[in-house]
């Protein structure tokens, strides 16, 4: 066997140096005798988890599974389609169709997304599809799979493609086994030059932003305000209680806006993070995108009272905005408010910017931008938060044991 084969043993000495090491031993448990294994490991910039969350269930449309890899990628079509385009969610039990060139030698081969398992507060995204090559079912099936996760500088994601084959392939088309390797690492170098523009286009721009609506109304002589109802299917009031407490890290900030959110820091910690309700007084400095501009806030937590009068909904925050280098000369007001929605599966929110009405002199459309902005981060909430708070606040770990060593 070439050195290009791998087998368990191998994949016991990666797990001992991946930062998403102890969800290796599933793959090693479910792999059948006789299997060919083929690691990739790569580190790819300007990318986010829940990017390649995203493409998953995208590959489909628009051409993408061709640009993936012009050279050795020949059709593509879905024999079970993803329920949705626009969730981050792996859409389990969808199977892709797919031809491939490599080595020479041209080959058809289908995935089935399999469950990836439970989401644990670690960083551990991952794709699980069986393999299976038609018109070759006597060799049995095998399984891809792909852990990813936040680079250590927060710039890129870290990633492991793993192929477990049936030997019986490499012994039927070696030049297409070895020519795997490089393959995989190609394919995903090449995301990173459009990716990142097509999540933005096509789930962060369109398919967030009908689920929400915003007007922008005046408010005396120098402030106007900016308000924003939407409805979030899958978080509960309680979440939303706790997560204004324990953002915490400029990870946990870049995955409620991937795309805008840029840092985070306490300047005063909350006092009560272990409670649902947040800390008056604490004191964040943030640095996010609104629309195409970079701002650096700090935003204050005041006391609850100050909007008792004006909120209609059961659960409130009120804050003060202020821009850094104008600290305490031009603050802005926000107030989140949020109860359960009818249906019980979610909340509605209503977000009230009171912001000064010359922003958008400076800043043409800061208002509008200020509005889809405050619709986008808060449907990323869902894909984090639930496996989040029940880990964290509930201290539920069931199904995420790897995850606590």
């Amino acid at each position: 066997m070439t050195n290009y084969l791998f087998r368990g043993v191998v994949l016991l000495m990666l797990a001992c140096s991946w930062p998403t090491q102890a969800h290796l031993r599933d793959v090693m448990v479910s792999q059948q005798e006789q299997q060919t294994v083929i690691v990739v490991e790569q580190e790819l910039q300007g990318l986010r988890p829940e990017m390649l969350d995203w493409w998953w269930n995208n590959l489909g449309r628009d051409g993408f599974f061709q640009r993936w890899n012009p050279q050795a990628h020949v059709a593509f079509q879905w024999l079970q389609a993803p329920a949705s385009q626009e969730q981050l969610a792996v859409a389990v039990g969808a199977v892709q169709d797919i031809t491939l060139n490599l080595g020479g030698v041209t080959l058809n081969s289908q995935l089935r997304y399999l469950q990836p398992g439970a989401r644990c507060v670690g960083d551990d995204h991952r794709l699980v599809a069986e393999l299976s090559f038609p018109g070759h079912e006597a060799l049995g099936t095998g399984l891809v799979r792909y852990d990813y996760t936040n680079s250590g500088r927060g710039e890129g994601l870290l990633l492991r493609t793993t192929y477990s084959m049936p030997d019986g392939l490499a012994e039927l088309y070696p030049d297409y086994v070895q020519a795997l390797s490089a393959y995989v690492e190609a394919s995903m170098v090449n995301l990173q030059t459009f990716l990142g523009d097509e999540f933005q286009a096509l789930y962060v721009e369109d398919a967030l932003l009908p689920w929400g609506s915003y007007e922008i109304v005046p408010s005396g002589w120098l402030t106007k305000k900016v308000i924003v109802n939407q409805e979030i299917l899958g978080i509960t009031p309680d979440m939303l209680d706790w997560w204004w407490d324990n953002i915490d890290t400029t990870n946990r900030y870049k995955g409620w806006h991937p795309t805008a959110h840029v840092s985070f820091g306490w300047r005063v910690p909350p006092s009560q993070p272990d409670r649902l309700e947040y800390s008056v007084g604490a004191v964040q400095l943030v640095t996010e995108y609104i629309g195409p501009y970079k701002s650096n806030l700090l935003i204050t937590w005041l006391d609850p009272e100050l909007a008792e009068d004006v909120v209609e909904y059961q659960h409130w925050i009120v804050a003060k905005t202020d821009l850094k280098e104008l600290s305490g000369i031009l603050p802005q007001r926000l107030i989140h408010e949020y109860q359960t929605n009818e249906t019980g599966d979610g909340i509605v929110m209503r977000s009230t910017f009171t912001v000064p009405i010359f922003f958008d002199w400076i800043m043409p459309g800061f208002s509008q931008s200020l509005g889809e902005h405050a619709i986008q981060e808060m449907h990323f909430l869902p894909n984090f938060l639930p496996a989040m708070f029940k880990q964290e606040y509930e201290k539920n770990t069931e199904g995420c044991g790897q995850c606590q060593e």
